[in-house]
């Protein structure tokens, strides 16, 4: 209230100033002066008109808003003070904001560099290859236009040629669930390649499946279900030659109630047929895996006292770099950790085990994969793993004729199927 008194009392005294000295010019142009500069000054703020009809008034309002503008100026050095108190408070939250602006400008200019950018990375592809094909000397571009990469089963077999004479045909195959598979073409791959015993893993039954094959075809089965979890696990073979005798527990509890394990004497080898436990993602199942192979490599050494062993199955692990198409980020992986890989060697050393699909194509890669994932379009881009085997006892060796993966044959699984030839003598 102070600045509209001060206002008045000015007004008044001009007023009487200007009817004293109506006739005098320097009293004038005085005041003139003053309402020039106090203008002027306003102006720098907020123009404002003068009339020369209205000056006195003019110069009273011109120093009414000057005391206006004082009561603002304190009101904003006050605010001032407390905003610079909760800026020092939040230097932190400041910094993070300029940091933000930072950041979007550098999105900004990789928006602007992105065509550039994305050239380097497929140059960065090139030269990637490059060093893959000259690491595995092989040119892996050309090499993959020779396999398929089908998602569905053929509906056409006439690739599945007659065994060799005086062989038996042997296959195994993950199903990853019977029930799904025979909706798959199951059924018509096995009557396509007509094997005289057939191993299944990860079967997922709970019961044995009623009527799935004839007696005719198939008059010896056996069945072993998992009994820890329904829908799980399971192993099965089916077999037109008759065992002499037929076993379904390795020894450990834990597993032999998942159903993984069955092994079939015949007249001259042992056909052990196992679903090896998977490590787990975390790899929290790691130490009971590597207790399974090691209970299965001393169960193998006992039955080769004996006479000679087939084992077979899905052994889930890949045993060299040369079994999986990208070895480099899967040392940290189940199926290819330090530890299974030497689990895996120390069942092959024993008794000079062989690994008959490495000993008779040493050199195959894609070719040997027999697992493409689901989950990063593995069997389109041909990234797979080769966990399926057929190992022999070394004195057995001389009879195996080939062993190799049915590679043609993918889409009731994630699996293929592997086969191999033993002769009878």
């Amino acid at each position: 209230m102070t600045a509209p008194r001060s206002s008045a009392r000015l007004l008044n005294k001009a007023a009487q100033n200007l009817t004293e000295t109506s006739n005098s010019k320097p009293a004038s142009s005085t005041i003139l002066k003053k309402n020039t500069k106090a203008t002027e000054k306003v102006k720098s703020d907020k123009p404002i008109k003068v009339s020369k009809t209205s000056k006195i008034q003019d110069l009273a309002k011109v120093q009414t808003e000057e005391a206006h503008e004082d009561q603002k100026s304190l009101k904003k050095n006050k605010e001032a003070g407390i905003k610079r108190t909760r800026s020092e408070s939040k230097g932190e939250s400041n910094n993070d904001e300029i940091e933000k602006d930072t950041e979007s400008s550098g999105e900004i200019v990789k928006a602007e560099s992105k065509e550039t950018t994305k050239s380097k990375v497929e140059s960065s592809k090139k030269v990637k290859m490059s060093e893959l094909s000259q690491k595995d000397a092989e040119n892996v571009g050309i090499e993959k236009k020779n396999y398929p990469n089908n998602k569905v089963m053929p509906t056409d077999y006439s690739f599945i040629k007659e065994k060799p004479e005086g062989c038996l045909k042997i296959v195994s195959y993950n199903v990853n669930s019977l029930s799904a598979a025979i909706k798959k073409g199951f059924k018509e791959y096995v009557k396509a390649e007509n094997p005289d015993i057939l191993c299944l893993q990860e079967t997922k039954l709970n019961t044995p499946m009623a009527f799935l094959f004839t007696n005719d075809e198939y008059p010896y089965i056996t069945w072993n279900s998992s009994t820890a979890k329904k829908g799980y696990s399971g192993t099965a073979v089916f077999s037109k030659i008759k065992p002499l005798k037929v076993s379904k527990k390795l020894g450990i509890p834990e597993f032999d109630n998942e159903g993984r394990f069955i092994s079939l004497e015949f007249e001259t080898f042992y056909l052990v047929a196992a679903y090896v436990p998977n490590s787990g993602m975390k790899l929290d199942r790691l130490d009971s895996r590597r207790e399974f192979d090691a209970k299965m490599n001393e169960y193998l050494t006992s039955l080769e006292k004996d006479k000679p062993v087939i084992y077979t199955g899905d052994l889930n692990v890949s045993h060299n770099e040369i079994d999986l198409a990208r070895p480099d980020t899967n040392h940290k992986t189940a199926g290819f950790t330090d530890s299974e890989r030497k689990s895996f060697s120390q069942i092959l050393e024993t008794n000079n085990r062989v690994d008959t699909f490495r000993a008779f194509y040493p050199d195959e890669r894609i070719g040997g994969y027999s697992f493409y994932g689901y989950r990063f379009n593995g069997r389109e881009k041909l990234t797979g793993w080769r966990l399926d085997y057929f190992v022999v006892s070394s004195s057995l060796f001389s009879r195996v004729k080939d062993s190799f993966i049915r590679n043609e044959c993918y889409g009731a699984s994630d699996h293929v199927p592997i086969v191999m030839y033993l002769s009878n003598e």
